[in-house]
């Protein structure tokens, strides 16, 4: 039954399987982290619901306890024992009854931790510079990020710039700082602080989709940290800029209002 439900959140989440690749490992590893959950007694309709529902929920199930669960096997026990002796060792009375004290408390916390973070709200994770005083994001200048409160001291990421690079007055020394989720991915994405990542991160802000190809250029692009000193940080990203124009091109190409 385990089997046929893991195979069947597959199906319904398709994304979640090509992301992981050929069909067979997906099953074993969903079915593995329900496997956990079902060793440790969460068997409750409403929170295996909760646990499994959509694409980003499975990637977390999966994350935290198939490696856990597959551990809980018994068939993980039969091969560390070695399998000469598997087909004589006598059946278990209760299902699970093989896990040791150690090894379901480990079950427990991981699928307890679990739970948690699925049903925590996020909170608010101001950023402020080396003096304690408020800031914001190098590049969108926002000065306030959500994040679950075990991300808070990792949720902005350390950066340096060249002022000329992202919009401002050159400088002889680089602007140091930080930057946002939206924007280090974005980094990410153009491989290197510069225009392409600040137009990755606006186009991500206004919510037009990757696949779209207008708005590749935008004029007028300037990271905040190029603002002159003493700049307040940004209730929004990219506050210090007019996207009005923008916000409208984007609506008429995803024939939707953006953010």
């Amino acid at each position: 039954m385990i089997r046929r439900a893991a195979a069947d959140l597959l199906a319904a989440h398709p994304a979640v399987r090509q992301r992981i690749g050929a069909s067979q490992i997906a099953v074993h590893r969903l079915e593995s982290a329900l496997c956990a959950l079902d060793a440790v007694g969460t068997t409750d309709t409403k929170t295996i619901d909760l646990l499994t529902a959509g694409g980003t929920a499975l990637d977390r199930l999966m994350g935290a306890l198939t490696v856990p669960g597959a551990h809980a096997r018994w068939a993980t026990l039969a091969r560390s024992a070695s399998f000469a002796t598997a087909a004589s060792t006598p059946p278990s009375r209760a299902r699970w009854s093989h896990l040791g004290p150690e090894q379901r408390q480990e079950l427990r916390t991981t699928a307890a931790g679990l739970l948690a973070r699925r049903i925590e709200k996020p909170v608010d994770v101001h950023c402020v510079d080396y003096d304690g005083r408020p800031s914001g994001c190098m590049l969108c200048g926002v000065g306030t990020v959500q994040a679950f409160r075990e991300d808070a001291e990792s949720v902005w990421t350390l950066m340096s710039a060249d002022s000329a690079s992202i919009g401002g007055p050159g400088r002889a020394d680089s602007l140091d700082g930080v930057v946002c989720p939206r924007c280090d991915l974005a980094i990410d994405q153009a491989h290197g602080v510069g225009i392409s990542a600040m137009t990755f991160s606006v186009r991500s802000f206004l919510g037009v989709p990757s696949y779209l190809r207008s708005l590749e250029t935008i004029d007028g692009l300037i990271g905040w940290a190029a603002l002159p000193a003493g700049t307040a940080p940004n209730r929004e990203p990219w506050d210090h800029i007019d996207l009005a124009e923008l916000r409208d091109a984007a609506e008429t190409l995803v024939g939707q209002p953006m953010s």
